[in-house]
């Protein structure tokens, strides 16, 4: 009965030292890639910096075509008794958000 209880503490320690060597090696390699990453994102952050300034400059012409689209759409004959939009902004919604929104677009 004593070689069972051997073999289980056995396999126990060879699990706890097993898991603390990956752990050892998974601290290794998160200081070893750490400067990488800090590199590329910053390359990615000017990217997005330099993308949305672009998009920022037509943002007068973007609203004079959405209103327009929405019009037609609509079926709007004067501009003052439809709607006007005066702004977009961009609103980070969660795809639960988006499903929603065309549920209760396609219910009216």
């Amino acid at each position: 009965m004593s070689n069972v209880y051997s073999i289980t503490l056995f396999g126990i320690i060879f699990i706890f030292i097993a898991s603390f060597c990956f752990y050892v090696i998974s601290i290794i390699l998160c200081m070893a890639f750490r400067s990488r990453n800090k590199i590329k994102e910053e390359e990615i952050a000017k990217v997005v910096e330099k993308n949305k300034t672009k998009y920022l400059e037509n943002d007068e012409e973007l609203i004079a075509v959405i209103t327009g689209t929405i019009m037609s759409y609509r079926k709007c004959d004067d501009s003052s008794s439809c709607f006007k939009i005066k702004s977009i902004k961009e609103v980070q919604t969660p795809s639960w958000g988006l499903v929603e929104r065309f549920k209760r677009a396609s219910f009216r």
